[in-house]
Parts: structure tokens; sequence; C-alpha cells
């Protein structure tokens, strides 16, 4: 394994080794929380202003 490899895996294990998420924002918009599901996103806020139902299944984070 290279130097640079194992400066690599370093570096992602170092971004995994989270103690706590306290510090981490929160937006106050349950939408604003949505991540990597831009396309949903754009339609569930479309459906907002024409004032139409949505209904969301699922459990938190199955996108």
């Amino acid at each position: 394994m290279t130097e640079e490899t194992k400066r690599i895996r370093e570096q992602i294990r170092s971004y995994y080794d989270v103690t706590t998420t306290e510090e981490i924002e929160v937006p106050e918009n349950l939408i604003d929380q949505v991540i990597g599901q831009d396309h949903a996103v754009e339609i569930v806020k479309t459906a907002a202003k024409q004032r139409r139902n949505v209904l969301l299944i699922g459990e938190p984070g199955t996108g």
C-alpha cells in the first residue's frame, strides 16, 4: 500500500470517527432536511405551492 493510499484511508476513517452529532445543524424546515433527492424535493415544493397534498411513506432515511 502506498503512502498516499494510507493517508487517504486515514482521512476517510477520521471522517467517520464521530462521537456526537450535537454540533451538526439540523434545518428547521422538514423539506430542507432531505439530502440527495433534489428532484423529489422540487416536486414536493411545487405541490405545496399548488396547495396539493403529499403523502410520504417509509422509514426516515429510506429515500
